[in-house]
């Protein structure tokens, strides 16, 4: 999964869930919205905490996100 990715699923999943899951915190669910057939039921946790105001303004502003 590359950054591009994580931060592509950290905008997904922050309107729609309310959640600020950090980068690594959105990994499983990045690896998900790569795949074209998955289960009906696939689930991913979506963790977070470990976020600075600026790593999120960077997460939803960047393409190419450093992730720092």
């Amino acid at each position: 999964i590359s950054k591009k990715d994580i931060a592509v699923a950290f905008r997904k999943i922050l309107p729609h869930t309310n959640l600020i899951g950090e980068p690594t915190g959105v990994v499983a669910a990045a690896e998900i919205f790569q795949k074209k057939d998955i289960a009906l039921k696939t689930v991913a946790v979506v963790s977070g905490g470990n976020l600075t105001m600026e790593a999120i303004g960077e997460l939803l502003r960047s393409s190419q996100p450093s992730l720092n």
